[in-house]
């Protein structure tokens, strides 16, 4: 008799320890679920934002080149009509000079010529010397970007 109630409370016991194992089994299976689901909805809400910051990017980026030109082109026109001024003020500088000297107007059409001729070709090598100037800090501006692109995906990346 207390051998029958000792082998049935040994009985018990493990039925109580194989239910407790598949409780904690379960218990198991079901977090590493959750787990994996987590995991895979951060994953999904991580390249919903690389997107969203994509796309932001490319919004500033076409806002920005926009004020530039928009600045360039005002900038550009200013300085054109400012140089038109000048110009006009100082034709008619050279012909009222020219004509109070009253000569012949064989000279005063040379006289005009050259004046407007040396500024034009002064300026035209000073804006080709500002162009390779620019061409070349373009081209090192891009490189810096494109290197600055290629680290930034490859620290992305890995």
């Amino acid at each position: 008799s207390k051998e029958l109630l000792r082998f049935q409370q040994e009985r018990h016991i493990a039925m109580m320890v194989k239910l407790a194992e598949r409780d904690r089994q379960l218990r198991q299976a079901q977090e590493s679920g959750r787990r994996q689901a987590e995991e895979r909805l951060r994953e999904r809400e991580d390249e919903m934002f690389r997107q969203v910051m994509g796309v932001h990017q490319g919004t500033v980026d076409s806002y920005l080149e926009e004020v530039l030109c928009a600045t360039v082109n005002q900038a550009a026109q200013t300085r054109a009509l400012t140089e038109a001024r000048l110009k006009a003020a100082k034709v008619n500088q050279v012909v009222d000079t020219l004509e109070a000297a009253e000569q012949d107007p064989e000279t005063v059409v040379r006289e005009l010529v050259h004046s407007f001729q040396l500024p034009h070709v002064q300026r035209e090598v000073a804006q080709r010397r500002i162009a390779v100037e620019n061409k070349r800090f373009a081209e090192v501006a891009v490189g810096a970007l494109d290197e600055t692109y290629r680290r930034v995906q490859h620290n992305l990346s890995s």
